[in-house]
């Protein structure tokens, strides 16, 4: 086991930093300690209950940002919550806005602490924004029946938390967003929506 040591720095005060010594090619070398901090960037879920499938090319939701705040989409995650008339294979999108729909659903960020307040906005099944680039497709399989013991995972998972990856990004400004498109009508289907979000001022 490491012997706790510590490496001194030089700082009018002589501070220290906190380090462990080990043996490496017969000489004692140190290691520094890092202890991970609390995170401190503002973050939310935006959190739907059903939402319909029956109709072609909606946006299942849109996230606007405020005006003051840039917002990172960490995860976005769809399941089914209804059972479709018939099964099908459906296509999903996810793509920029450079304008908000109207007349939607309003849905409030969630703070996961509540001292927060989010400055970005979310609704479902707007008449739809101005459509931008395609950031990801994915194929989906909804269901007709759900077996009596069948697994039933998620129908669209998407992480922009990967490693060495950047977080999807809808820059400061209320005209900047996202949306979830279904690209194909599943009918009499329905889905549940979780994303993860932060925002920074950077």
């Amino acid at each position: 086991m490491a012997t706790p040591t510590y490496i001194s720095v030089t700082e009018g005060t002589g501070k220290k930093l906190a380090a462990s010594t080990y043996s490496e090619n017969g000489q004692t070398v140190l290691d520094q300690k890092v202890i991970q901090g609390e995170p401190y960037i503002p973050a939310y879920t935006v959190t739907t209950s059903s939402v319909s499938t029956a109709t072609a090319n909606s946006h299942l939701i849109e996230i606007m940002a405020g005006a003051a705040l840039n917002v990172r989409i960490q995860r976005i995650e769809v399941y089914q919550s209804v059972a479709a008339t018939t099964a099908t294979l459906a296509l999903l999108q996810v793509l920029r806005l450079s304008a908000a729909g109207t007349g939607g659903g309003a849905v409030t960020p969630r703070p996961l602490d509540p001292a927060d307040t989010a400055g970005a906005t979310a609704m479902t099944l707007p008449s739809k924004g101005t459509e931008g680039v395609v950031i990801h497709n994915e194929a989906a399989v909804i269901l007709q029946t759900v077996g009596a013991s069948t697994p039933f995972p998620p129908l669209f998972v998407i992480d922009f938390e990967r490693l060495r990856s950047k977080s999807l990004l809808i820059p400061v400004g209320i005209a900047n967003g996202i949306a979830l498109k279904l690209i194909t009508a599943v009918a009499a289907g329905a889905v549940l929506i979780n994303v993860w979000m932060t925002e920074s001022s950077f």
